[in-house]
């Protein structure tokens, strides 16, 4: 029996119901909208856009770069109850939600690869933030079963307490903390509902199948170019993000490379860490233009 060829757009909804308002996320959102089209390829995406400023450049860009689109300037200011109205219109079992900040460092196949996985092993939560965290340092990977291109896990014994907003979650799954959510909180942003499902309210309190994927394939990206794991991750696991891209170090960077791995994986010190980002951000330009090409040509 011939398996059937599998689509993201038969199993995964894409959800953003964000604001951007800050002109250097605004830059990052309008550059890393065509990357994010490309990631997910024939998926639906259902955006809302939760304000009036720079609605009209930002829808355009989403327009002219995602293939199946439902664009949304839903106003209302209770991020839950808008997520339960944009979710009444998704139709695939899984769902995966993305703030706006998210930088997107892998392609198409790599994300198809790693919801196939998701989908055959039955996945209830998949989540993506922290992994150069999660899924990078040994003291969590040990506890881990392993898969292809996702670490697996039970949420009773889950790394981090919280049930994070950016994940993949089971429509159903997400649909039922949402109601709870809303009778609890009413908040405009998103970071009210992690605060909410954290501690003795967090992802340990269920009972499901969870996992991670084994590569940084997406990066939190802030306006003072700070990125979200950064005083968790040392520059040797950042590096990562630079060999994820197939890129062949120069002779002349390796030197570089030695200069900022810190003694036993610790944390840089500020200085250093400032000055190891700044060299990462100038080879990391280089490999999205190189792969960008590559997919051009």
């Amino acid at each position: 029996m011939v398996k059937k060829m599998f689509k993201l757009k038969d199993h995964i909804t894409i959800i953003q119901n964000f604001v951007c308002t800050n002109k250097a996320r605004l830059d990052m959102l309008l550059g890393q909208i065509p990357d994010m089209a490309k990631a997910f390829g024939d998926a639906k995406f259902i955006v809302n856009y939760n304000t009036e400023k720079n609605l009209e450049i930002i829808k355009k860009c989403y327009k002219d770069n995602v293939k199946n689109l439902e664009f949304h300037n839903d106003l209302t200011k209770d991020w839950g109850k808008t997520m339960l109205n944009l979710l009444k219109n998704c139709e695939t079992e899984r769902v995966a939600y993305f703030c706006e900040d998210f930088e997107y460092l892998n392609k198409h196949e790599r994300w198809k690869n790693i919801f196939e996985e998701v989908v055959e092993k039955d996945v209830n939560f998949l989540v993506f933030s922290k992994i150069e965290k999660y899924a990078k340092r040994e003291e969590y990977v040990k506890n881990y079963e392993h898969g292809e291109n996702i670490y697996l896990y039970n949420s009773k014994s889950s790394p981090s307490e919280v049930l994070s907003v950016d994940a993949m979650y089971k429509k159903d799954f997400l649909i039922e903390r949402l109601n709870e959510y809303v009778n609890c909180v009413s908040d405009k942003s998103p970071v009210a509902y992690e605060k909410y499902y954290k501690g003795k309210q967090g992802i340990r309190r269920f009972d499901m199948s969870c996992a991670i994927p084994k590569e940084v394939v997406a990066l939190s990206y802030n306006p003072d170019g700070q990125r979200e794991g950064v005083e968790e991750a040392t520059s040797w696991r950042l590096l990562q993000v630079i060999k994820d891209y197939n890129f062949n170090v120069e002779p002349q960077q390796q030197s570089w490379q030695l200069d900022f791995m810190p003694q036993e994986h610790s944390v840089p010190w500020a200085a250093e860490q400032k000055a190891a980002l700044e060299q990462i951000e100038a080879r990391h330009d280089l490999l999205r233009k190189k792969n960008n090409a590559g997919e051009q040509g």
